[in-house]
């Protein structure tokens, strides 16, 4: 008979990320992962009838470690690919393919999250061709179902081959504690996470949408760009080739999102929310950015956030710096933008109510109208490129005027969102 053993066995349950690492160096085959049952998130179970107590789970579990420090002076870009058309379809400015494509080109491996159609989710998965990077392109806000990649990666690794790896931080943490050494062929990405959402959320918000119009999901952006857009909408692309399109601001799902209602326990006390990365590069968006220099006046079409980690991420920075427009700034700029630089996010003071009233089967919108009501903000699109044209012609007084007046703006909104 199969029976559960305690997570506190492997780790404290609330520090679980759901990295797999378990699972995936226990030589017996005896940890499997399996949702909980009410949010959804996966954890590992042990079947004790085929556990020896090796210990190989908790040894590797990242949650049992702290981060190790980092000495390198870390190097702060804002930056895109110049090539318009890998822009377009990345969630900010494509910095991740212009570093896939170069792997691919040495003949590598590049290993990225896609969008997995047949249970409404996220999954690792890896390329050799770079017709296949457009598949790991976009924002995936869910959490990826990591499979046997930490062990194709290290197959890889041993072949001698080059290999690309793109993944949240507790990913990260997790292949390299697969791994357990360093590979001199082996450069990692880890992003700037917000948190990973629970996927119930998200199934029954696709559940909804697909009742209320008839039709069936094949694909999904959860931040799709339209031209000079300060904000992104959901892409929902149906069976029968009709397309919605949805303000972020409009969807149910990312309200709840942005607002910390239905994260992973782990990701309100992430040790990985500072600069202190475990990856050799850092990628994100770059909130708050506004360029130094004209030339970079069509940063409203995506900017990337660049942390440079170590002397090998910097020296992959170089080999693809030709294809990128990019221009220096400063950690300080980062973390301003980015609370995920500095602090995990906080948990709601309402959010077991919220998931109460989930488990008891209220809608969306219900759900909506009650934790995370939409509160219509004034467009600071506007605003922006005004104060741009503005430091450009006219003198200090005037900008300051137009900083002031975007203040404004700002503050409304980030008050609408505590009020939420």
């Amino acid at each position: 008979m199969k029976t559960q053993l305690q997570m506190t066995e492997i780790c404290p349950i609330h520090n679980c990320t759901g990295c797999q690492t378990c699972r995936l160096v226990c030589p017996q085959s005896a940890i499997t992962m399996l949702p909980d049952k009410e949010q959804g998130f996966l954890y590992p179970v042990i079947d004790k009838n085929l556990c020896t107590d090796c210990g190989k789970c908790i040894k590797h579990c990242p949650a049992n470690h702290p981060i190790k420090p980092f000495e390198y002076q870390q190097k702060v870009y804002a930056g895109w690919i110049k090539k318009r058309k890998n822009r377009k379809f990345s969630t900010s400015g494509g910095l991740f393919v212009a570093l896939a494509e170069y792997v691919l080109k040495e003949k590598g491996v590049v290993f990225g999250v896609e969008w997995d159609k047949s249970n409404y989710g996220a999954k690792h998965s890896y390329c050799e061709k770079i017709e296949e990077i457009y598949k790991y392109q976009g924002s995936k806000y869910i959490q990826s179902n990591i499979g046997n990649s930490y062990k194709d990666v290290k197959s890889f690794l041993d072949e001698g081959r080059l290999v690309l790896f793109s993944g949240t931080p507790c990913q990260v943490a997790g292949l390299k504690y697969y791994l357990n050494k360093d590979y001199d062929y082996l450069f990692t990405i880890d992003l700037v996470c917000h948190g990973v959402p629970s996927s119930k959320v998200l199934w029954k918000e696709i559940e909804e949408v697909e009742r209320r119009h008839g039709v069936k999901l094949v694909n999904l952006r959860f931040r799709h760009k339209t031209p000079d857009q300060l904000y992104a909408s959901m892409r929902y692309e149906f069976n029968d080739g009709t397309v919605l399109m949805q303000s972020i601001f409009r969807s149910f799902f990312s309200r709840g999102f942005v607002n910390n209602y239905f994260l992973r326990e782990a990701c309100y006390n992430c040790k990985y929310s500072n600069t202190n990365r475990v990856g050799d590069i850092t990628l994100g968006d770059f909130w708050g950015y506004f360029p130094n220099k004209l030339k970079f006046y069509k940063y409203r079409e995506g900017v990337s956030l660049i942390l440079i980690n170590n002397k090998k991420g910097n020296a992959l920075f170089n080999l693809v710096k030709h294809i990128l427009k990019f221009e220096e700034s400063d950690l300080s700029s980062a973390i301003r933008g980015n609370r995920n630089l500095q602090l995990p996010q906080i948990k709601p003071n309402n959010y077991y109510e919220f998931w109460h009233d989930f488990i008891k089967g209220y809608s969306m919108k219900e759900l909506s109208d009650r934790y995370f009501p939409l509160i219509e903000i004034p467009s600071i699109s506007i605003l922006r490129k005004i104060k741009f044209w503005l430091k450009l012609i006219f003198p200090k007084s005037l900008l300051n005027i137009a900083k002031q007046v975007q203040r404004f703006f700002k503050n409304q909104k980030n008050e609408s969102s505590l009020d939420n």
